[in-house]
């Protein structure tokens, strides 16, 4: 198993053979499923995927959506969080005047709420589902068993507006 950091690098290596024609889909979609195997390696993936210069993250190939469908219990989780997470970050950013970074994360969120509706997995809508219900919860709005994803939620201590830019998001990428 690659740590972080090895993950990142493996993942931005894929992209780049990928997009000069050095592997095939074949081989891109077995890398693919081989670091989406586990946390540790997906997150890496994913830091690659939605922060890096790759192409891919803005128009996912089909080897691509197909790998994470079959890592769908990894994934899932990840990319729930990967869109409200940028989705706050983004609000934080702009209330610091930081524009470049705020556009960061807006990319982070666009490309992640692209991926996810390109997705249509089961496991995926439930954890939007499930997020979506701790939101609410959080909002006021909902009253909802404490759960891994309020306890998330409470870990990073959101405001309203955050809250409120969540509910919106997770909302347009429920089917």
């Amino acid at each position: 198993m690659a740590s972080f950091p090895q993950a990142i690098e493996k993942s931005n290596d894929l992209f780049n053979s990928t997009e000069h024609g050095q592997v095939t889909d074949e081989q891109a979609h077995d890398q693919a499923v081989q670091l989406l195997s586990n946390v540790e390696e997906a997150r890496g993936f994913f830091v690659a995927l939605l922060t890096g210069q790759s192409a891919i993250a803005d128009a996912p190939p089909r080897w691509l959506i197909e790998a994470m469908r079959e890592q769908i219990n990894v994934v899932a989780e990840l990319l729930a969080k990967n869109l409200v997470m940028s989705t706050a970050t983004k609000l934080i950013h702009e209330r610091k005047g930081d524009a470049a970074a705020a556009a960061g994360s807006q990319t982070v969120a666009t490309r992640t709420a692209g991926i996810i509706k390109k997705l249509e997995a089961p496991g995926l809508q439930s954890a939007l589902t499930q997020l979506s219900s701790a939101v609410d919860d959080r909002l006021g709005e909902k009253d909802s068993p404490d759960s891994s994803w309020d306890a998330f939620l409470r870990k990073w201590g959101y405001d309203l507006e955050q809250l409120q830019a969540m509910k919106v998001a997770l909302a347009d990428c429920r089917s």
